[in-house]
C-alpha cells in the first residue's frame, strides 16, 4: 500500500470500523467466495439549502444540547438566517441558484463556517438508523461525507436494495434533502433504482430490461483485490502539489510543475475524481503563484549587467587619461551596453511569451466555468502578481458575456473586478513603497498599475439605472483605492505621471479627492474620509509614521462624526487642535483607562497639559498628572528605556538579566508577606519607578561601556539583599496611568480573572524592557481593536537576542495557548474536561504559570541560567547574554584594576 492507503487503513483501525472486524461479512460457502465487489455512489441534491432547520434543532435536542431554555432560544435565533434585500433588483435574483426566499434563506446557507456541523446534526437520527441496520444485515458498507454517499457490497441486488431503502428513509424522516438521480455513479444505476422504487423486482428487471440491468451490474462491479476504478491518483496529485513549497524547486521541477498544472486545468478528468470547477480553481491559483517564480533572467543577463557596472568603475579620470583612453573606454562601454540590451530584450520577450500563454490558460478556464467566481479572482490575481497586462482581454470577455444575453452576469463580474482590483491596488502600492521589494516585483507592480490606468470605464462601470448596492460598493472602493495609490506614488518623482493618471481615473468612479470635507466624502462614497483613511492605513501604514494617504485625509476629519474621531485615534501625537477641542468639550467623557492614550495626545504641549488639568474629567486630569516629574531620585521605566536605548549593546543595563530583575523585584513586592498582588494591576511603563542612579552613576555611550557585569549586579542588589525596600517600586496612584491597551479587564463583556490579567500585564512589561520599546500596535489606539488584533510577538521575537527560558516566559504570559490551558484548569467543564484531569497535550508548551508566585519562580530560574552560562549561541548568531569585561575574570581585587579593558564589544 502507498502512503495514502496506509493512512486510510490506520484511520479505519483507530475508528474501529466494523467492516474491518472479523466475521462482519458472512461467508456461508468459503469455497464459492469471490473477490468481486459492487460499488456505487449517490449525492443529495442541493443539500445545504434544502436542509430542514427543524431537523437541526431536533438533532441538537436529541444530543442533549438544548436542555437549557436560554441555549435553545439562542440557537433558534442563530439559525434564523435573514437577508437584507434592499437595493437588490429582481433581475439579479433571477440569476441566483439556489433561489432565495425574500427576506430569508431556506435551509442552511452554503459556505457557512458551521454548515457541515449543522448538517451532520440534522443527519444524526438517520445515521443511527443506518448503523443499526448495517449491524443487523452485515452485508453492506455505507460511507457518508456530508452529502456524498458511497456503498460497497458483495451482491449487486443487495447494493440496489440498500440504496432504495436509504432513499425511502430520507423521505420518511423529512429532513429536507433528496437523492440527486443525475449524480449517481455509475449514471446507469439511477434508472435501475427508479424502477425498483416503483415496485419492480430484480427478476422482472432482468427479464424486461436485461441490457440496462446487466450494464449497471457491470458498471458497479469491482475486483476487490485490485479495485482500479477506486484507485484514482488525481486527488493524490492535487495534495502533493498543494503540499510542495515551490521555492524549494529547481528550474526543471518548476517547468514540470507548470506542465502538470496545465494538464490539471484542461484535462477531461471524471467528475467522480474531482469536480471540474474545483479542479480548475485550484490549478488557476497554483499557476498564479508559480509563474512569478518561474520567470528567470535570460542567460547572460546578470553577467552582462555586472560587466557594465565593473567597466564603469574603471572609467579613466581626467587629467591623467588621454583622449585615446577615453575613446577606447567609451567604445568598450558601448559594446557592453549593446550586449546588455540584447540580453534584456531576450529576457523580456521570453517573459511576455510565458505570461501570455499562462494567462490564456486561465482565461480559457474562466470561459469554461463562468459561474466559478474564484476563477475570476485568480485571473485578476495573476495580472497583479505577474504584471501581465490582461485587463483588455478580461474586458473583451465581459463584453462577450453581455452580448450573449447575460447582462446581469457581466454587470456582476464588472463590479467584482472593481472590488478585486481595489484590494490589489492597496497591495501593489504597499509593494512599491516597501524598502525590501525585489526589482522584478517593482516592475510587475508598475506594469499592473499602468494597465489599470488605461481601464475601459465603459465596461468596468455599471450604468446608473442598473447599479445596485454591490455595484456601488465596488465602484466606490475602486475609486478610493485609486486616490490612495495616487497620493502614495506622488511622493516619488519616477511615478508622478502614473499617479496623475490614477487620480484622473478615480474621478470616473467617485467625485471626491483629498482636501474635501468629510461630509462630501460621506455623501459621495457612503463613508467618511476617516473610514477610508483607516482602510488605507491598514494596508500602507506602519507603526512609526502615517502613510501619505492618511496624511492627506486627516486634516479634514469631521470630529462631530464618530467614525472620524475613531480613525484619528490611530496617531495620538498627530491629533489636530480641532480634535483636541472636541475631546475636551464632549459631553460623553472618555473612560479613565483612556488616560494612557491621552498622555500621548498631550505630549510636550504645555497648552494641552494646562487645559487637561483644568477640566474635571478623570481621564484628562490623570493624563496631565502622569506628566509630572517622578519623585526626586527616581525615574520611570519609560524614562529608563529612553536612556539605555542609547547605550552600547554590551552595556549590562540593556541586557536580558536586567529586564528579568526589574520584573522580579515587582513580583517580590507583590507576593511577599504583607504584600498585595493587586498592585500588579497598576503596571505600566509610566507607573514603575527605578532609582535614578542606575542611569546617572555610569555614562551611557553607544560605542563602548565602562560598566562591568559584577559592578552592575551589586548596584541592582543594593537594599534588596539586605531585606530593605526593593529598588523597583510603583508610583503613587494619583500620578499613575490607567491604560486599556496595557491591562485588559474583559473580553466580550466577560471579566478576565485577576491572575490572568496580571500575568498579561507583567509579560507586556517584560517584553517592552527586552525590546527597549513599550509601544503597542497602532491599531490598538482605536478602542476595541486590542481585543481583536494580537501582539505581533513572532515578529518582535525575531529581533530579540534572548535566551530560550526568557522567550518561554514571555510566551507563557502573552501566548493564547497557555492562557487556554489555564482556562481549562479553572473551568474544565466548559471544555468537556473532567475536574482534576491534567491537560495531556502540553508537553512542548511554555511553562504554565497560574499565579505571580509561579512567574517569579520561573524568572529566577531563567536568571540563574544566564548567570551560569554567560556565553551562548542561538538562532545561528553568537551573542553575549550577560556582557562582561575580561578584567572581571582577572586575578586580584577590583581595586587593583588599572581601569583599562573597557568592554567595547
Amino acid at each position: 500500500m502507498d502512503e495514502p492507503d496506509q493512512l486510510a487503513a490506520v484511520s479505519a483501525q483507530r475508528a474501529r470500523l466494523q467492516y474491518f472486524q472479523p466475521g462482519f461479512w458472512p461467508q456461508s460457502d468459503p469455497a464459492s467466495y469471490k473477490t468481486d465487489l459492487y460499488h456505487a455512489s449517490i449525492d443529495l441534491k442541493q443539500f445545504y439549502p434544502s436542509l430542514n432547520i427543524a431537523a437541526v434543532m431536533e438533532g441538537l435536542a436529541d444530543a442533549g444540547a438544548m436542555a437549557e431554555p436560554e441555549i435553545a432560544s439562542l440557537v433558534q435565533g442563530m439559525l434564523n438566517f435573514q437577508i437584507d434585500m434592499t437595493g437588490m433588483p429582481e433581475t439579479a435574483l433571477e440569476n441566483v441558484d439556489p433561489p432565495f426566499l425574500k427576506g430569508g434563506v431556506k435551509g442552511v446557507p452554503t459556505g457557512l463556517f458551521v454548515a457541515g456541523f449543522l448538517a451532520n446534526v440534522a443527519m444524526l437520527p438517520i445515521d443511527r438508523l443506518v448503523a443499526q441496520k448495517i449491524d443487523e444485515c452485515r452485508d453492506i458498507a455505507h460511507f457518508r461525507f456530508v452529502d456524498d454517499h458511497t456503498f460497497i457490497a458483495h451482491d449487486f441486488s443487495k447494493l440496489c436494495d440498500w440504496i432504495v431503502w436509504y432513499e425511502k428513509l430520507l423521505e420518511s424522516k423529512a429532513i429536507g434533502p433528496a437523492v440527486n438521480s443525475e449524480k449517481s455513479d455509475p449514471p446507469i444505476l439511477s434508472s435501475v433504482i427508479k424502477e425498483l422504487k416503483n415496485g419492480s423486482s430484480h427478476a422482472k428487471l432482468k427479464a424486461m430490461g436485461a441490457d440496462t440491468y446487466m450494464l449497471a451490474m457491470r458498471e458497479t462491479r469491482l475486483d476487490g483485490k485490485n479495485p482500479t476504478r477506486l484507485m484514482t491518483k488525481t486527488l493524490a496529485q492535487v495534495s502533493a502539489i498543494a503540499a510542495t513549497d515551490i521555492h524549494t524547486l529547481d528550474d526543471e521541477d518548476l517547468a514540470e510543475r507548470l506542465r502538470m498544472l496545465e494538464w490539471l486545468l484542461l484535462a477531461d478528468i471524471p467528475e467522480r475524481e474531482i469536480r471540474p470547477d474545483t479542479r480548475a480553481a485550484f490549478a488557476a491559483g497554483q499557476i498564479a503563484s508559480l509563474v512569478p517564480v518561474l520567470v528567470q533572467e535570460a542567460d547572460g543577463l546578470v553577467e552582462a549587467a555586472r560587466e557594465v557596472a565593473s567597466h564603469e568603475g574603471r572609467r579613466p579620470q581626467a587629467p591623467k587619461a588621454t583622449e585615446d583612453d577615453l575613446l577606447k573606454f567609451e567604445k568598450t562601454m558601448s559594446e557592453l551596453k549593446q550586449r546588455l540590451q540584447s540580453c534584456v530584450e531576450r529576457h523580456d520577450k521570453g517573459e511576455r511569451t510565458l505570461l501570455k500563454r499562462c494567462f490564456e490558460l486561465l482565461l480559457q478556464s474562466v470561459r469554461e466555468h463562468p459561474g466559478k467566481a474564484r476563477l475570476f479572482y485568480r485571473i485578476h490575481q495573476y495580472c497583479r502578481v505577474t504584471g501581465h497586462q490582461g485587463l483588455k482581454e478580461i474586458s473583451d470577455w465581459l463584453k462577450e458575456t453581455k452580448d450573449n444575453g447575460h447582462p446581469v452576469w457581466a454587470d456582476y463580474y464588472a463590479a467584482l473586478s472593481l472590488q478585486i482590483m481595489a484590494s490589489g491596488i492597496f497591495a501593489t502600492a504597499r509593494r512599491l513603497t516597501s524598502l525590501d521589494t525585489l526589482q522584478s516585483d517593482i516592475k510587475a507592480a508598475v506594469s499592473h498599475l499602468e494597465d489599470i490606468s488605461r481601464l475601459d470605464t465603459a465596461v468596468f462601470r455599471v450604468s446608473v439605472e442598473r447599479e445596485t448596492w454591490y455595484h456601488a460598493a465596488g465602484r466606490r472602493e475602486f475609486g478610493v483605492a485609486l486616490i490612495v495609490a495616487a497620493e502614495t506614488l506622488a511622493l516619488r518623482a519616477e511615478y508622478a505621471d502614473l499617479a496623475w493618471s490614477l487620480a484622473h481615473l478615480s474621478q470616473a468612479y467617485v467625485s471626491v479627492s483629498p482636501g474635501m470635507l468629510a461630509q462630501k466624502w460621506l455623501s459621495e462614497t457612503g463613508r467618511t474620509s476617516g473610514v477610508w483613511a483607516h482602510l488605507a492605513e491598514n494596508s500602507l501604514g506602519s507603526d512609526a509614521t502615517p502613510s501619505a494617504a492618511w496624511s492627506a485625509l486627516a486634516p479634514y476629519f469631521d470630529f462631530d462624526l464618530g467614525r472620524d474621531r475613531q480613525a484619528a485615534r490611530r496617531y495620538p501625537e498627530l491629533l489636530s487642535e480641532a480634535g483636541w477641542a472636541q475631546l475636551l468639550a464632549a459631553t460623553d467623557p472618555l473612560p479613565e483607562n483612556d488616560s494612557g492614550w491621552l498622555r500621548e495626545v498631550i505630549g510636550n504641549d504645555k497648552g494641552r497639559r494646562a487645559s487637561a488639568k483644568a477640566t474635571s474629567k478623570n481621564a484628562f486630569t490623570r493624563a496631565a498628572r502622569s506628566l509630572e516629574s517622578a519623585p526626586l531620585g527616581w525615574i520611570t521605566i519609560e524614562e529608563w528605556t529612553n536612556s539605555v536605548h542609547s547605550c552600547s549593546p554590551f552595556d549590562p543595563r540593556r541586557g536580558e538579566w536586567t529586564a528579568l530583575e526589574i520584573v522580579a523585584q515587582l513580583l517580590e513586592e507583590a507576593t511577599s508577606a504583607g504584600g498585595d498582588e493587586a498592585i500588579l494591576d497598576r503596571i505600566h511603563p509610566n507607573n514603575v519607578l527605578l532609582p535614578q542612579k542606575w542611569v546617572t552613576k555610569f555614562s551611557c555611550r553607544r560605542e563602548m561601556t565602562e560598566l562591568s557585569w559584577e559592578e552592575w549586579r551589586r548596584l541592582v542588589k543594593e537594599g534588596a539583599d539586605a531585606k530593605d525596600v526593593l529598588p523597583v517600586r510603583l508610583r503613587d496612584t494619583r500620578s499613575s496611568l490607567i491604560d486599556y491597551r496595557y491591562t485588559i479587564n474583559s473580553k466580550t463583556g466577560i471579566l478576565i480573572p485577576p491572575a490572568e490579567r496580571r500575568l498579561s500585564a507583567v509579560g507586556r512589561l517584560l517584553l517592552g524592557l527586552l525590546r527597549n520599546n513599550h509601544s503597542a500596535p497602532r491599531i490598538w489606539n482605536l478602542r476595541g481593536n486590542e481585543l481583536v488584533f494580537r501582539l505581533p510577538r513572532s515578529r518582535w521575537f525575531e529581533a530579540l537576542a534572548i535566551s530560550s527560558p526568557t522567550t518561554l516566559i514571555v510566551e507563557a504570559c502573552l501566548g493564547a495557548r497557555p492562557a487556554e490551558t489555564r482556562a481549562i484548569k479553572r473551568s474544565p467543564n466548559l471544555f468537556g474536561w473532567r475536574d482534576g484531569e491534567e491537560p495531556n497535550d502540553v508537553a512542548f508548551d511554555p511553562p504554565l504559570f497560574y499565579s505571580p508566585s509561579d512567574l517569579l519562580e520561573g524568572i529566577r530560574k531563567a536568571q540563574r541560567v544566564l548567570e551560569d552560562n554567560q556565553l551562548a549561541v542561538a538562532r545561528n548568531q553568537p551573542r553575549q547574554l550577560i556582557p562582561f569585561r575580561l578584567a572581571d575574570f582577572a586575578i586580584g581585587t577590583e581595586s587593583a584594576s588599572d581601569g583599562e579593558g573597557a568592554n567595547n564589544g
